[in-house]
């Protein structure tokens, strides 16, 4: 099977562009082209939801790598250019103008288009292409997206490139790169590459405006807005677009369309934002059909309101932009209606009309969330005078004004990335090695990056520690492997020898050959928001939760693939890895819920404190001597220690043994921390000082993972209770709107049965309610029910008289 997009993904991140997506993938839905014919998606479209346009993200090396792994591995390769390139797409085929268009630009302009890369999937010198240049739009001004007929801007913000080597839909060809002397290239060129286009050309492809990043790009911004939009009955504008909307993703789901595209509910949001009523209730309806008709295809409800959540902050933030922020109160359609709080979590406007105008007797609003109250949990006084290292570690953290436990703990991560990975802690019942993970707990103001660039500048990397990666990026579980990669030359033997003639004569000939292979035993990650990590552990195929729980504990990171180009392994007692991430608490649940056992493999430390330093104090000195004292043999517990974890070993492995959760790895981390406490102490000996210090990390740790446990419970509990309340509100609600609405049914069908009955006698005089020839034989099935109660509403508005059992006219006749 052909797979474009895993083949080149990661050829064009290595080249600089970032921007890499999968397009077309088969069977994600159909459409229908100009020709009538219905195919599926494949080709130039859909591209991956929320990663193109102005409010779009760029693609992470996680996201990139879990498109390779996936399904999306056999889709066209997309690139969306990155800012400060641009893209002119001539649409030089099918009788359209662009070559006339162009020359008409270059004639304003005074001089052609420079000769820059292209990219054609028509062959070499076809006028139809896309040039692609290096261009950034002057202040106050923005690219004009279509600038000529048969000509598009293909910008950040504006579409994407079909490249190499995707198969273009319509040609069956692929996509190809050339060189700016029209050279076919077997690679994508590098950003840096491309032509400068020249300062004329931006001035006349551009226009004055300002760039719209999607200004409402957060859930309360674009909550402002829709409780700013008109509720009660849609207009009839407003209506219209609905149905035409409907109706869109009614085809799609028969395969007459697509779901990606936004344009008809960016039709919507402007209605909204112009002022039209009925808007919040068009995009409640909106939001049902998407998610219902979308979940079918994807199977992740979760994952379709993200999508549909995504494009109304998209079109909230471009429209907005568009009207300077002023969102208007008056709709031409005459028709009346106002803001209120929007209920985010149900995607449903409160006290809309669904709830017929009613306030139930009981119903109350669901109480707010209660803030959790946050105790920081730290080492304590004594751990720090301990020690002159631990000491200095503590003066350290108040120089920068930052927790001393998360210093500590980054310094750990640190230290363990630098001591050579055949180093290991003896146990007494084996070997581990010396690999530290650390979360950094605290909100986004404590300090956790502050408390990871102190342990950088406190614990620099030793002298003679070669090849040292420092603080990367944490990406996919492949990313990781990688790290310790790198290009090699060496010379291979090519099997010929020289001629007689030759000064070597004889001797082999030999070629220089450059691979990959691993260059390196150290490396350590940081990742500032550990809500990264958690969209990766939820992300179905990711790798990256299996790979740190191998990587933690020194196994084989990696594969082996078909390709050698491709393989990723890193042998087992090969390297040296240590992790820091910073994590916020509202955003730990999902690292403390996966179920693999990726957070047994962390400890925990507060970047919040209980004694900040009073006045400022001096950078006490980096730790530059430690180098020098790094061990080169296996540390060893001491016998105290060793038996401790026999014991606990032993008590692990009865049949009635309880399950410790969380606090399963515990040998390993006393074991780690204890010899890494040794290091810190330039010593290769582990005593029992440094056991019981250890034992003080391992309870501080507990404790504020505990911490966080019992927060994420009690939010999840409140969450429960106003969920379950809201659901009470709803049911009320949707109760008494459905007996009003029997009620008025009802009454609708008694009055017109009491008409009914006044006509009939009028029209034909006096008559029996009962017998041969009177109005119970005379009425329909369903109005006979009611002909009791409808006869005296009749005799009641003086339509009818009533005489025992005979009605006759009354004083007025019904309308």
């Amino acid at each position: 099977m052909s797979t474009p997009y895993a083949d080149e993904a990661w050829t064009y991140r290595r080249q600089g562009w970032d921007g890499v997506i999968p397009l077309g993938r088969k069977g994600r839905f159909m459409y229908r082209r100009r020709t009538g014919e219905d195919v599926y998606g494949t080709g130039k479209f859909p591209p991956p939801v929320g990663f193109t346009g102005h409010a779009g993200e760029m693609p992470s090396g996680a996201d990139v790598q879990s498109w390779c792994d996936g399904i999306e591995a056999a889709d066209n390769l997309g690139l969306r250019l990155p800012k400060g390139t641009y893209g002119n797409d001539v649409d030089a085929h099918s009788g359209k103008p662009a070559e006339a268009s162009l020359r008409d630009l270059a004639a304003k302009v005074g001089s052609p288009l420079p000769p820059t890369w292209s990219s054609t999937a028509r062959g070499d010198g076809h006028p139809a292409r896309t040039n692609v240049y290096r261009a950034e739009p002057g202040e106050g001004r923005v690219w004009i997206d279509h600038p000529g007929p048969g000509l598009d801007a293909l910008h950040h913000g504006h579409r994407y490139l079909l490249a190499w080597p995707s198969i273009h839909p319509d040609l069956g060809t692929q996509v190809r790169w050339y060189t700016p002397d029209g050279a076919l290239s077997d690679r994508p060129p590098r950003p840096d590459e491309l032509t400068q286009m020249p300062a004329a050309w931006i001035e006349a492809l551009t226009k004055p405006g300002d760039v719209l990043e999607g200004a409402a790009a957060s859930d309360s911004a674009t909550v402002a807005a829709l409780e700013a939009f008109r509720t009660g009955d849609p207009c009839q504008v407003v209506t219209d677009a609905l149905a035409a909307e409907l109706a869109r993703i009614e085809g799609a789901r028969g395969g007459a369309g697509g779901f990606h595209a936004p344009g008809p509910l960016h039709r919507l949001v402007c209605l909204g934002i112009e002022g039209h009523a009925g808007v919040r209730r068009a995009l409640v309806e909106h939001s049902a059909a998407y998610v219902a008709a979308r979940g079918e295809l994807r199977g992740a409800p979760a994952s379709v309101s993200s999508e549909w959540w995504r494009m109304v902050r998209g079109s909230v933030g471009k429209r907005l932009g568009e009207s300077g922020g002023e969102i208007l109160s008056t709709c031409d359609c005459g028709l009346d209606g106002g803001g209120g709080a929007f209920d985010l979590d149900g995607l449903v406007p409160s006290g809309s009309a669904t709830s017929a105008g009613v306030d139930p007797a009981g119903a109350t609003p669901a109480p707010a969330p209660a803030t959790p109250q946050r105790v920081p949990q730290n080492l304590p006084t004594a751990f720090w005078a301990s020690r002159p290292v631990l000491a200095r570690i503590k003066a350290a953290a108040d120089a920068q004004m930052c927790s001393p436990d998360a210093v500590f703990g980054a310094v750990l991560a640190r230290l363990s990335s630098f001591i050579s990975p055949k180093v290991r802690v003896e146990t007494g019942s084996g070997t581990a090695c010396l690999n530290v993970f650390v979360t950094i707990v605290g909100s986004s103001s404590a300090g956790k990056t502050r408390a990871n660039k102190a342990a950088k500048q406190l614990l620099p990397v030793p002298f003679g520690v070669l090849d040292y990666r420092d603080s990367l990026p944490l990406g996919s579980g492949e990313g990781i492997a990688e790290a310790y990669y790198g290009l090699v030359s060496r010379d291979e033997d090519t099997g010929e020898v020289y001629g007689p003639r030759h000064e070597k004569a004889g001797q082999p000939k030999m070629k220089r050959v450059t691979e990959r292979a691993k260059v390196r035993d150290g490396v350590s990650f940081y990742l500032d928001e550990g809500e990264a990590l958690s969209k990766m552990l939820e992300r179905a195929g990711a790798t990256v939760g299996q790979t740190l729980r191998t990587a933690w504990v020194g196994e084989d990171l990696g594969a082996t693939n078909a390709s050698a180009d491709r393989t990723r392994l890193v042998e087992a007692g090969t390297y040296a890895l240590g992790l820091v991430i910073g994590y916020q608490r509202a955003t730990a649940a999902p690292l403390l819920a996966d179920q693999g056992g990726t957070p047994q493999r962390f400890l925990f430390f507060s970047a919040h404190r209980s004694d900040p330093p009073e006045r400022r104090t001096d950078w006490p000195g980096s730790l530059t001597n430690l180098g020098h004292t790094l061990p080169t043999t296996d540390l060893v517990l001491p016998e105290t220690a060793k038996e401790e974890l026999f014991q606990r070993r032993r008590a692990a492995m009865l049949p009635d043994a309880p399950d410790e959760g969380l606090n399963g790895h515990w040998p390993l981390h006393m074991a780690k921390t204890a010899a890494l406490l040794a290091v810190l102490d330039f010593r290769g000996d582990v005593t029992e000082d440094d056991w019981q210090l250890a034992a003080q990390v391992w309870e501080t740790s507990c404790a504020v993972r505990d911490g966080l446990v019992n927060e994420i419970e009690a939010a999840e509990a409140q969450r429960r209770r106003a969920d379950e309340d809201r659901a009470v509100r709803t049911q009320v609600r949707a109760t008494v709107a459905g007996h009003q609405a029997l009620e008025a049914a009802g009454d609708a069908q008694l009055e017109r049965v009491a008409r009914w009955v006044g006509v009939q006698v009028h029209d034909k005089g006096r008559r029996a309610i009962r017998g041969e020839g009177g109005l119970l034989k005379a009425a329909d099935s369903r109005s006979r029910p009611r002909l009791t109660a409808a006869v005296a509403e009749a005799a009641a508005r003086g339509w009818i008289t009533v005489d025992d059992d005979a009605v006759a006219p009354g004083s007025a006749r019904p309308l």
